[in-house]
């Protein structure tokens, strides 16, 4: 007995016969093209994302104050003040010479920012004017390696530097008048970035974020942003 054609089973051609392996080669190249495709895709998110970081403008740094005009005496025994300093960046700090612990640190990163920065001013106030005269100054100032033309030590009447140094510069000092019976001195160790017309831009504390941050801060200055 002969079975026609209609009668025969549909045969599904695209049926994978029961003892066939599957393609795993073809199965690796697919996944390998997917996560190549996914990194091309994150990358390029990536680099648009960095280029809208670098389109965006930065905003200038604030502005936290006025220093008020000074005049007060530097390491040559000259008249030195805030007029001397107009248009120009500069950098405060407060030391005096007999300080043994935390000045060298100060003066240390003063003499770092002269190094990266040589259009950068520097301007070390002493914060013991009754005992730091102009030829105490220089010996200090000569001992950080300071370049007098751009690193002044300023000295002066003791109530006037407190109240340049409380009032102007909003920081802490303390003593440094015997004639007043005062004991040791108290002083602010932060260093006070200014602008060239005087105003307040930044305080810096004397850790490692506080010099990369005012080392960042100095150079938007001196290139006017």
């Amino acid at each position: 007995m002969s079975i026609s054609k209609s009668d025969a089973e549909p045969v599904d051609l695209l049926a994978r016969p029961s003892n066939s392996v599957p393609d795993t080669g073809r199965l690796k190249r697919a996944i390998v093209r997917g996560l190549a495709l996914g990194l091309l895709i994150g990358a390029v998110t990536g680099l648009g994302q960095l280029a809208l970081e670098h389109l965006r403008p930065v905003p200038p740094l604030p502005v936290l104050g006025s220093v008020p005009s000074f005049q007060l005496t530097d390491q040559g025994g000259h008249s030195f003040g805030s007029a001397d300093l107009a248009g120009h960046p500069w950098v405060a700090g407060f030391i005096f010479t007999s300080c043994t612990d935390t000045c060298p640190l100060i003066t240390a990163r003063m003499a770092s920012l002269a190094r990266k920065h040589p259009s950068l001013r520097l301007v070390s106030f002493t914060v013991d004017p009754a005992r730091d005269g102009p030829a105490k100054l220089l010996d200090y100032g000569r001992k950080a390696g300071a370049d007098f033309a751009r690193w002044s030590f300023l000295t002066g009447p003791v109530e006037t530097i407190r109240t340049l140094v409380t009032h102007g510069f909003k920081l802490t000092m303390l003593g440094g008048d015997p004639k007043a019976g005062e004991g040791d001195v108290v002083h602010d160790e932060r260093l006070v970035l200014v602008d060239g017309a005087g105003h307040i831009r930044g305080y810096y504390d004397g850790d490692a974020d506080g010099a990369a941050r005012l080392d960042r801060d100095a150079a938007r200055l001196l290139k006017g942003s």
